[in-house]
């Protein structure tokens, strides 16, 4: 399921949480873990569309505020 969700990710460049979902065809709370996950280990970048408030994306269930890009450092 990672490899899967990366491959989305990395084919689409940056992608919204239901675009992924869409995709994937998984249920949204196991994308939202995987995305984490990936997140924490460095494979991709959560980036808010509100920039100035940092804090709006503290807790956030990551909806339609962020989107998520593959880091170039893979």
């Amino acid at each position: 399921m990672i490899h899967i969700i990366l491959a989305l990710v990395k084919s689409k460049g940056t992608s919204s949480l239901d675009q992924i979902v869409r995709d994937s065809g998984f249920k949204r709370e196991e994308v939202i873990l995987i995305l984490k996950k990936l997140s924490f280990i460095g494979k991709i970048t959560f980036l808010s569309s509100r920039e100035k408030d940092p804090d709006v994306c503290s807790e956030c269930s990551m909806g339609k505020l962020c989107q998520f890009k593959l880091n170039s450092k893979l």
